[in-house]
């Protein structure tokens, strides 16, 4: 994810993480893509459900859906 420190990390809203115990951060177009490779270290597969809807609805978001992958899109 983004190359944050622990202090700006700890700055940041739960908002900006898709994952449990605030992981997957997603803050910009780069940390969509960082969080969609590292799905396979979420937990569950209803984790990882989760995880992908928060990251599409960032990408939408942030007007970023070509950084998802196609079949995500």
């Amino acid at each position: 994810m983004s190359n944050l420190s622990q202090a700006q990390r700890d700055k940041l809203p739960d908002s900006a993480f898709c994952g449990n115990g605030r992981s997957f951060p997603v803050i910009d177009r780069e940390d969509i893509m960082k969080a969609v490779h590292a799905m396979g270290r979420a937990g569950s597969d209803q984790e990882r459900a989760q995880i992908k809807a928060c990251i599409i609805r960032k990408a939408k978001m942030m007007k970023a859906m070509d950084a998802l992958p196609q079949e995500w899109q």
